[in-house]
């Protein structure tokens, strides 16, 4: 998998198959994040590193981008390509 096949599959699977973490969420809280910012970020941010976890066997991807008021925001997400699911790691 590339970027842009990653960028591509994060698209559209943001539309069903997302899962947030409890660490994740503990992140949104103190950071003042909602769901409609990460998805925001996923939608239109740029994938900036992107790398495959043999551990977790998933793809780790980091996507940076601007949430809805215009703050910058990170989103770490897991991406299983073979359940077609995607795990919100964690907000900075």
């Amino acid at each position: 998998m590339r970027k842009k096949e990653a960028k591509s599959l994060l698209k559209r699977l943001t539309k069903d198959c997302i899962n947030i973490t409890g660490h994740c969420k503990v992140r949104m809280q103190e950071r003042d994040v909602v769901m409609d910012d990460i998805l925001y970020v996923i939608m239109w941010g740029e994938v900036t590193s992107f790398e495959k976890d043999s551990q977790y066997n998933n793809w780790k991807c980091t996507v940076t981008g601007k949430d809805i008021e215009g703050d910058e925001l990170t989103v770490i997400t897991a991406i299983n390509d073979k359940t077609e699911t995607i795990s919100c790691i964690t907000v900075c």
